[in-house]
């Protein structure tokens, strides 16, 4: 068996400071966050709000860390007999997480590629 553990060592006072970018592509839908930041972001219940409503989930538990100065790509998986779903150039777009207990609430504007 084997295990993997982060292990952060971070200056309490420092953040994480993400933007977010979401777009569709020949490959799918794809949300990325960006960190500026000095700390590293733990991203959990990612989620995509669209115009119309509707809500993508692309991670229910955790997604992934985004380190500080880094980005992370995070791709939405659509589930069997789920119909297709495609985002519209310019369209608001609400990303929904946490980062450890914080609530994340970011509106972007869609891109398609």
């Amino acid at each position: 068996m084997r295990t993997s553990m982060p292990v952060f060592v971070v200056d309490k006072t420092a953040i994480a400071r993400l933007a977010w970018r979401v777009w569709e592509d020949k490959g799918g839908i794809h949300a990325e966050a960006t960190n500026s930041g000095l700390r590293h972001a733990k991203i959990g219940g990612l989620r995509l709000e669209l115009a119309d409503g509707s809500v993508l989930t692309l991670a229910q538990g955790l997604a992934g860390y985004v380190l500080a100065g880094s980005a992370k790509r995070f791709d939405y998986q659509a589930t069997s007999g789920t119909p297709p779903v495609h985002l519209k150039s310019g369209a608001p777009v609400t990303v929904l997480a946490k980062n450890d207990l914080l609530d994340i609430r970011d509106s972007v504007a869609a891109e398609v590629r």
